[in-house]
């Protein structure tokens, strides 16, 4: 089974990415010359603000190398920081319904972007392999009782370390870490972290850069 190249899938993928054709270039360009205003980085509900009208979708390259990596793994419990409109849970969730089932937890601050990437799991035929949560993920990740064996990163990325920390302890051995938009200068933590003896990570170029990490230590 492929549904990740199914025609609902591939349709809402494309409606997805040509929305985001349309606006992202301009709504990224206001929110940055915004955020480049700002003398200290905002809280993550004016950050949600600033980029509330930016889609942001993983790119089509991206978006197989996370399907292809669900899949190989055999994952069929997912972690997702970063809805948007949905592209990457897209990805993820054909992916474990290809596993034979599962469940995607995507965390998203703002509202209204949920309802918009509910509505696009709907039309891609997925929905029921998704569950959504609203607000700091932080908080998300607290809550969670279950473990995951595979964790996409694609929010604020000031934010992955905080992140990684706190599911580290839901983590299987041998579970995947995927973090998407590295910029290593800007988050020595986290880069730190994946460098650990617990992981042993790879950069990846894939249109953005991406560090990918193998979790070698037994989850707590």
């Amino acid at each position: 089974m492929d549904s990740l190249n199914s025609m609902r899938v591939r349709e809402t993928l494309a409606a997805i990415y040509a929305d985001a054709a349309l606006y992202d270039s301009g709504e990224i360009a206001r929110a940055t010359e915004a955020l480049d205003r700002e003398k200290q980085l905002p809280s993550d509900s004016e950050l949600c603000y600033l980029f509330a009208r930016a889609r942001q979708p993983v790119s089509d390259r991206l978006g197989n190398l996370i399907y292809v990596l669900v899949r190989s793994s055999n994952s069929r419990c997912v972690f997702e920081f970063g809805t948007s409109h949905g592209a990457g849970t897209i990805c993820l969730a054909a992916a474990v319904r290809d596993n034979g089932g599962g469940c995607v937890v995507t965390t998203e601050f703002d509202v209204e972007k949920i309802a918009l990437a509910e509505a696009n799991l709907g039309k891609a035929g997925l929905r029921e392999f998704v569950e959504f949560r609203h607000g700091d993920a932080l908080q998300t990740v607290k809550q969670e009782n279950r473990s995951f064996d595979f964790v996409f990163l694609d929010g604020w990325q000031h934010r992955y370390s905080a992140i990684l920390t706190l599911i580290e302890p839901k983590l299987m051995r041998g579970s995947l870490i995927v973090a998407d938009d590295i910029f290593p200068e800007l988050i020595p933590d986290y880069m730190s972290q994946v460098a650990g003896p617990e992981y042993t990570s790879v950069a990846l170029d894939v249109g953005s850069k991406v560090v990918l990490s193998f979790r070698v230590g037994e989850a707590t």
